[in-house]
Parts: structure tokens; sequence; C-alpha cells
């Protein structure tokens, strides 16, 4: 049997080309950490003492850790940190973090959907 095609990413019907190939684990498409935070207009920071990586987009924040199902999200509407229950958690593939995209997307207010014929991510922001 052959294997199935990476899936694809697109941002406002543009695609995001990665260094590392999206997959899927747990069934989630897991995607290149900094890529998928920087194209949504996030700065990122990687923190190796304790495997953590945390993104900034104006007044919202994500914080995930490697092999971690928590993460945590500030943003303006609440008033402190959110733990949120991942699916799938962070892991590294080929030196890059790889994370769940549609929780990405979400935390910092994009609208994401799946086409599963197509095998394509569509986020919109």
């Amino acid at each position: 049997m052959a294997e199935a095609a990476a899936p694809r990413v697109m941002l406002n019907n543009r695609p995001i080309n990665f260094e590392v190939d999206p997959f899927i684990m747990e069934d989630r498409v897991m995607v290149p950490m900094r890529a998928i935070f920087e194209a949504l207009g996030a700065e990122v920071e990687w923190d190796p003492q304790i495997s953590s990586v945390t993104a900034r987009s104006g007044s919202d924040m994500v914080v995930l850790t490697i092999g971690s199902r928590t993460a945590f999200v500030f943003n303006s509407q609440s008033s402190g940190a959110e733990a949120v229950d991942l699916d799938a958690p962070p892991v590294i593939v080929q030196d890059r973090t790889m994370v769940p995209l549609r929780f990405v997307g979400e935390s910092l207010n994009a609208d994401v959907s799946w086409d599963g014929n197509q095998r394509i991510v569509y986020i919109t922001k």
C-alpha cells in the first residue's frame, strides 16, 4: 500500500511550504511550529532548558512544551492563563518542533478547516 501524501496547508488561499513535511499524528495535522506561527504573524521563542516554545501575536500568547498534552493560552479576553488539553502533544522531528495545526490556528484567532479528500488544511486569518 502506498504511503499517503503529506497534508498541504493553505493560508488565505496561498500554500505554505515547510522545511519538514506536515504529517498526521493521532488524527491531527502536525506542522513545524516556527513556520506556522510566523506565517500567522506571531513571534516565536524556544527555551531549550525546559523544551518549551512561546509564540506571541499582539496581546495573545501560546506556550507549548515538547511531549506535553497541555498548552497555555493567554489572550486579551482572559484574565490569566487558560490551560488547554491537546489531542496530540508537540514532538520534535528532524530538529523541528511539530505542533497540532488546528490548535495553533485557533489559538491565534484563525479559522481552520480540513478537506480530508484533498488532504488540505485551510486557514483564514
